[in-house]
């Protein structure tokens, strides 16, 4: 066991000068107060613990001072280095001081050399406690990183459950093609959506989105997904539930569960028959659909209904318009006004240049152009909000 405050590394070739140096340097003390000195090696600091008197190491070196260094650095102790093969320094020894190793001049006056030391020695404690400090904060950065990978492997998880209740394939009924953009502000979303082809002729598609970010309002859209009921079978056949009946029904479930804050949720839901081309929709205070006419004209589809999980007992508008050959039909959640319009200006003249570029061509080039806008607008890398479009074009 080393007990020693000041340990004395000897790597001179002559150990004699190094002695006489440290001695001369000692002298300059008061007797009484004078430190513990030990000389040791390498091997001594590396195969030998050290108490909690042990304050300095003054390493004496005539070549390659760097190597040793590397050797005793995981001490976590000051350095004194003095290099004896060096010809007098001209800097003052405080300019020679780099990270806690401190360089001595080999012909510095012993009273010089002293200073530095007893400075040195009598700041061994404050420099144990920050060593304590650091490896506590080493500890907790590692505890912390920890958390954080555990966390990212979870939320991972999280997005590929949310992802099971997505539609893996779209259904493309004869007249009409659908086309989606999903994208998540975080690994899982607010925003879900579905297509379901109930009939031979019928589809119903909805986008629900819940208050909120992050996995309550992920847990809240599954809850959605499973609540919904799309249609039923009467007299032994399948038939579409009116969209307006489905979000009544879908309230009613969420008003008569205990789920606090996160029970508060918009959808748009509408449902199209490919041979009649009557399309027929309701919504829950949310972002109105968008008609695209070939001729170049933009309705908004404005409907009435109150937010899910506020009151029971508001009805939902139900309303029907037949689409045309060209029409493309836009339903979004809110994080499309955010990318494309001033939420504050609907329809600004901005908007509206937009959505006339995204009625023009293949639904993928529309796509592409609004994922292209999404990564070209201020914030792009955090994305504000999740951004979920659902698009439906009329080919016959």
């Amino acid at each position: 066991m080393i007990d020693a405050s000041l340990l004395v590394l000897n790597a001179a070739t002559s150990s004699d000068d190094s002695r006489h140096l440290v001695q001369s340097v000692v002298e300059h003390w008061p007797k009484q107060d004078q430190p513990h000195v030990e000389f040791v090696t390498p091997t001594d600091l590396m195969g030998r613990n050290l108490t909690d008197d042990a304050a300095a190491v003054w390493l004496l070196a005539d070549n390659d001072p760097v190597s040793i260094l590397a050797v005793i650095e995981h001490l976590r102790l000051p350095i004194l280095l003095t290099d004896l093969s060096a010809a007098r320094m001209d800097k003052p020894l405080g300019s020679l001081i780099y990270g806690r190793n401190i360089a001595i001049p080999s012909d510095a006056a012993p009273s010089e050399i002293r200073a530095v030391v007893e400075s040195t020695l009598g700041h061994a404690c404050n420099i144990d406690e920050l060593n304590q400090e650091l490896g506590i904060a080493q500890r907790l950065q590692k505890s912390l990183m920890t958390q954080v990978e555990t966390l990212d492997q979870e939320m991972q998880l999280a997005a590929k459950m949310q992802k099971l209740f997505l539609p893996r394939n779209l259904p493309q009924m004869p007249g009409t093609k659908f086309e989606v953009l999903f994208q998540p502000s975080f690994y899982v979303s607010g925003d879900i959506y579905d297509v379901q082809q109930i009939t031979e002729h019928d589809v119903t598609f909805f986008i629900a989105d819940a208050v909120g970010h992050g996995a309550p309002a992920a847990l809240m859209t599954m809850f959605i997904k499973q609540s919904m009921k799309l249609s039923e079978t009467v007299e032994g056949e399948l038939q579409v539930i009116s969209p307006d009946v489905v979000l009544t029904r879908l309230n009613q479930d969420i008003m008569s569960r205990d789920l606090d804050t996160f029970n508060f949720a918009t959808v748009c839901i509408g449902t199209y028959n490919s041979q009649t081309h009557v399309l027929r929709m309701a919504h829950s205070i949310h972002p109105a659909p968008i008609r695209l006419k070939p001729d170049g004209g933009i309705e908004e589809i404005v409907l009435e209904g109150p937010m899910l999980g506020i009151c029971d007992d508001e009805p939902f508008e139900l309303k029907t318009l037949t689409l045309q050959k060209g029409d493309r039909l836009l339903i979004h959640s809110d994080g499309f006004e955010l990318a494309f319009g001033n939420p504050d200006e609907p329809m600004n003249p901005q908007y509206i240049e937009h959505l006339h570029a995204m009625a023009q061509g293949t639904q993928d080039e529309a796509i592409k152009l609004l994922k292209t806008k999404l990564d070209r607008q201020a914030g792009s890398i955090n994305q504000l909000d999740d951004l979920t479009v659902l698009m439906l074009d009329v080919t016959e």
